[in-house]
């Protein structure tokens, strides 16, 4: 699904291919928060946290621009035969 989303926003497969780090990373920084558990009691989903999510909603532009410009930087450059 992830690898679908990159295909579809024609970004390179750095997400997908790094999903378990990238989640280990984000729930270390406390970023996310867990919403569902295995029997085992181990986390099965994860949920951006509210507070983290409304701290990206209200981004100055300079760091708009600074997420803008790092998205281009990861985005698929196909050669064109003409």
């Amino acid at each position: 699904m992830i690898a679908q989303w990159e295909d579809r926003h024609e970004l390179q497969h750095y997400l997908s291919s790094n999903y378990e780090n990238t989640i280990k990373k984000w729930a270390m920084h406390s970023y996310l928060e867990s919403c569902a558990i295995t029997v085992y009691g181990n986390p099965k989903e994860y949920k951006i946290k509210s507070n983290f999510l409304e701290q990206l909603h209200s981004l100055n532009e300079r760091s708009k621009r600074k997420i803008e410009s790092v998205i281009q930087a990861y985005q698929v450059e196909e050669d064109l035969p003409f």
